[in-house]
């Protein structure tokens, strides 16, 4: 009887394996396996799930013996047949490469956690299929897909896109492929999972929402795995989905930072994973947005990739900001304030004449609670959490909380430094908005959204913001875009629009302008409520103008060789020793400047140099950063690299590659 063949397996195990060290470990079987098979092996003493990245032949003792181990372990069991395609494959090497990470965090992104389907429930909608589209918005998606055969990648710049996007789902579902539909944050994925609802029911449709329970995430990818499900809706990590045949690729909001990862590993950005979508199907990818990212908008306009929306209105907002009702509001110390501390008497006239037209306003300020800080008038001492030193904010439960790690101190009665009893509150909250909008309005529905609130709750009240008429939603910046979704909408106001303009990064003014033009809309009102009405970021953002914010930018950021001149790479070091933070990045900064080819001088477009963090300690750790612009076309020789990252690795630093801003 002839023995059967013996197979060697490279394999990755599904763990947090850290950067440095080997992805892949020789496991053996008689059993023939594929590339993509997701299996369970033995590792390190631990039963665990691996992928199956590679396998050979291994018939005599001394091909066993390549792999340098005395004795190979066996898989122990096939745990599913195929769990990653061999395009999904070649998609996850090629992320883990470009952005210096583990290739297991990402091989374990793909697989989604598995769970009975006994847990899951799942209610059928049936969709109406159609929606109201004007003859002007069926040009401009039939001007798209006429361009896209052309060239795969296209930058769509209009203020009202939801239509042109619902058509373009319909054509793919047409030609019987899928369309993967990004979105920045939960706010907008609620918002547009309740219309794709209406218009194209649940048979169709996956939602891939991070508060999803296991079960429905995992049936929601076997659907999308299999092919019955024709649209794909879903955050940054929807774009590892298992795509059976992928025919179109819609980023909406694609200026947005959120997309890129930047709190957690493996730090990566959608946009740039979706951008090599058309490598592995025939699917175009549609960036839309009403305020591009100046980066972006610098190369696709070199590829002469714009699609401009073709509306009489969008060509002359640049001139006119009355068209879309849009303006800025002075709350400086001069202007009135009669009935409210915080809102001034334009804002307030405002929102009680939509109010009584049973119209909703739709308020955001950028931060939590009552107040953002609190400082003596005597002394000018501005109490700081100990373990974050960032200010504390106070809550409506008279409690001074600090917005990074959560701790609370009693509300002092006297400065703690002069004595003296004064003490004043600077800054809006989302607290103190609805404790002066309720005596303002008393008896009128009010809606806060939460950011905390995770769940039903937070999907339950948010559902009441798209729906109330004649009532105040308030929130945070983000989720004022929820207002281009409700048809009721009257007007949106930013309370303290001003708050964002003065963070230390050159990203500062163009994210600013960024919230206010994703909220423009001919619908509604759009007030803007600052100190500071010269600015010129909000000036144009309301006026519409992206040119004069790009020239302005490309200007400044040209001579100091940031984005889109440069790629940033950013190194981020903790400790409780504020000069260990910093030694960290000094071993760092020494591998990347040691001379080798030249490559320092030839190479680096911008050196920022080691710099605090903004703010300079969280959780009891000081936070230092190194931030280095390499050139465009600069290639990091590869010893070089790999000893840069297990130097990270070892020293506990974290590797931020095409970082969005210099904090």
């Amino acid at each position: 009887m002839k023995k059967k063949a013996l197979y060697l397996y490279k394999i990755t195990p599904l763990l947090r394996l850290p950067a440095s060290i080997n992805q892949v470990f020789t496991y053996s079987s008689k059993i023939k396996f594929e590339n993509g098979d997701l299996v369970l092996v033995d590792f390190r003493n631990r039963k665990t799930a691996g992928i199956v990245m590679g396998r050979e032949k291994a018939s005599k003792e001394s091909e066993r013996e390549k792999t340098g181990q005395r004795k190979i372990k066996g898989i122990i069991k096939i745990i599913e047949k195929k769990s990653l395609s061999r395009w999904q494959l070649k998609l996850l090497k090629r992320t883990a490469r470009h952005y210096w990470a583990s290739l297991a965090l990402f091989l374990k992104i793909g697989i989604p956690q598995k769970t009975r389907a006994s847990s899951v429930f799942e209610k059928t909608v049936a969709g109406s299929g159609s929606f109201r589209i004007d003859k002007r918005e069926i040009q401009q998606a039939k001007t798209i897909i006429d361009k896209i055969k052309t060239k795969p990648e296209w930058l769509f710049i209009s203020s009202d896109r939801i239509n042109v996007y619902l058509y373009l789902i319909s054509w793919a579902i047409k030609q019987e492929k899928q369309a993967l539909f990004l979105v920045p944050d939960l706010f907008l994925l609620h918002a547009y999972n309740r219309l794709f609802l209406e218009v194209f029911g649940s048979g169709k449709l996956a939602v891939f929402d991070k508060n999803q329970a296991k079960g429905q995430y995992y049936k929601a990818w076997e659907d999308m795995r299999s092919g019955k499900k024709k649209i794909i809706i879903g955050t940054r990590s929807a774009v590892f989905g298992s795509f059976r045949d992928l025919g179109l690729v819609i980023i909406d909001e694609a200026h947005d930072k959120s997309f890129k990862q930047w709190d957690m590993n493996p730090r990566y950005d959608a946009r740039w994973i979706a951008q090599r979508m058309p490598d592995y199907f025939d699917c175009p990818v549609i960036w839309g947005t009403n305020s591009p990212d100046v980066k972006d908008y610098y190369f696709f306009n070199k590829k002469q990739a714009v699609i401009r929306d073709n509306s009489p209105e969008q060509k002359i907002l640049k001139e006119k900001a009355w068209i879309l009702d849009a303006h800025i509001v002075d709350a400086g110390e001069k202007n009135n304030y009669a009935g409210s501390r915080v809102i001034t008497e334009e804002v307030l006239k405002v929102t009680g004449e939509n109010l009584a037209k049973a119209r909703t306003i739709f308020l955001g300020t950028a931060q939590k609670g009552i107040s953002s800080a609190y400082y003596c008038r005597d002394c000018g001492y501005i109490p700081k959490c100990p373990r974050c030193l960032v200010n504390y904010y106070s809550t409506s439960q008279g409690k001074l909380n600090c917005p990074v790690c959560n701790r609370q101190r009693e509300f002092p009665v006297q400065c703690p430094k002069c004595r003296n009893p004064i003490i004043r509150m600077v800054g809006i909250g989302t607290e103190r908005l609805n404790n002066e909008l309720k005596k303002l309005f008393p008896g009128m529905p009010i809606v806060v959204i939460n950011d905390e609130k995770k769940g039903n709750f937070r999907t339950k009240t948010e559902q009441i913001a798209l729906t109330i008429k004649g009532g105040i939603v308030i929130g945070s910046v983000a989720c004022l875009r929820l207002a281009r979704f409700n048809p009721n909408t009257g007007a949106v106001i930013f309370i303290n629009a001003d708050k964002t303009l003065f963070i230390p990064d050159f990203t500062a003014s163009e994210r600013r302008f960024q919230d206010f033009s994703q909220v423009m809309s001919r619908q509604y009102q759009v007030l803007a409520q600052t100190k500071y009405p010269k600015n010129k970021a909000m000036r144009w953002a309301l006026g519409g103008d992206f040119l004069k914010l790009n020239k302005w930018e490309l200007k400044y950021r040209k001579i100091e060789n940031l984005p889109p001149f440069s790629r940033l790479i950013k190194f981020i070091a903790r400790d409780k020793d504020e000069q260990t933070a910093k030694n960290k990045l000094k071993k760092i900064f020494n591998i990347l400047k040691r001379k080798s080819g030249g490559f320092w001088e030839k190479s680096v477009a911008y050196n920022g140099g080691i710099y605090p963090g903004y703010p300079l300690k969280k959780r009891d750790k000081f936070v230092y950063l190194l931030v280095v612009g390499l050139k465009l076309d600069a290639k990091l020789e590869a010893e070089k690299r790999k000893e840069i990252i297990e130097t990270a690795v070892s020293e506990g630093v974290v590797i931020d590659v095409e970082s969005e801003g210099l904090i």
